[in-house]
């Protein structure tokens, strides 16, 4: 009788054991799950706030630009009724010579766009970075500007975001203070003009994913 009390208080100590055991790896892992998770959504924070601001910057750039655009009249004079794009000489009726309009390649587009006999030279094109001074929400874009019929195409592409960036393609077309655009003579002179503007109230854009080669969305 008093072998097999003995052995049953053995069997409980160890079943007692075993089960604080159990319930001890059972904590242990749970604990290590809980941090695991923590961590990946920690990291997964980080990356969509870094997207999102990327998102945000094309954004911020694509109306930056649009606020430069807006207002100005572009004057273009030329000695002849249908110029060639180094006879025609450019002017900003409004004083915004700040970022891309003091580049003397944006003046470049400007006059073989408006230039009648355009010849066998391809449309340049112009590159720029922009940042905002004072907007530390805004990060870095990269922005290349190219002209196609009489649109205007702004390619902007955001460089800093975090898993994944963005890139927008933005379309402002033109219009002209007279006509279609014709050369006009100015009366009083022996100069060719003609007056246009952007049409920025009606620019439209696409704003895509620019996942690098290789990589992935998700």
């Amino acid at each position: 009788m008093k072998h097999n009390v003995i052995k049953k208080l053995y069997s409980r100590r160890g079943a007692t054991m075993l089960i604080a055991i159990l319930v001890f790896l059972i904590a242990a892992l749970s604990g290590t799950i809980a941090l695991t998770m923590a961590a990946s959504n920690a990291g997964r924070y980080t990356h969509e706030k870094d997207d999102q601001q990327a998102y945000l910057s094309v954004i911020s750039a694509a109306n930056i630009i649009l606020d430069r655009l807006t207002g100005i009249d572009i004057v273009y004079e030329a000695p002849v009724g249908k110029p060639a794009p180094e006879q025609v000489t450019v002017s900003f009726s409004k004083g915004k010579d700040d970022l891309f309009l003091k580049d003397p390649t944006f003046e470049s587009i400007l006059q073989y766009y408006s230039a009648a006999d355009k010849g066998s030279e391809p449309a340049p094109t112009l590159e720029f970075t922009l940042t905002a001074d004072g907007a530390p929400a805004m990060g870095e874009v990269y922005v290349n500007l190219s002209l196609l019929g009489g649109t205007f195409f702004f390619h902007l592409y955001s460089v800093d975001g975090g898993h994944r960036d963005y890139q927008m393609t933005m379309r402002v077309t033109t219009e002209f203070s007279s006509g279609i655009g014709n050369w006009e003579r100015d009366e009083g002179s022996d100069k060719y003009i003609k007056k246009m503007y952007f049409d920025t109230k009606h620019a439209t854009y696409i704003v895509e994913e620019n996942v690098p080669s290789g990589g992935t969305t998700e």
